[in-house]
């Protein structure tokens, strides 16, 4: 996976050349999210981040996810 704010043409030939098959998700300046991805937030208290991430893995029907946190 390459996840990149801005994609100069190094980085572009970069990933032609290690990726097999790379795809790219572009959004235009004026969308916050490309209209494929579905975006959603979760606040928790720290103590119950782990059992509340579980919880939400078991009960939603996600394939593919990214969890963005403040710490490790």
């Amino acid at each position: 996976l390459l996840f990149s704010a801005t994609m100069p043409p190094e980085i572009k030939r970069l990933s032609r050349k290690y990726m097999n098959e790379p795809e790219t998700v572009a959004i235009s300046r004026k969308e916050v999210t490309a209209p494929t991805i579905h975006q959603v937030y979760y606040k928790v208290f720290e103590k119950n981040k782990l059992d509340s991430l579980c919880r939400i893995l078991d009960s939603e029907e996600i394939d593919l996810g990214i969890v963005f946190c403040r710490t490790k």
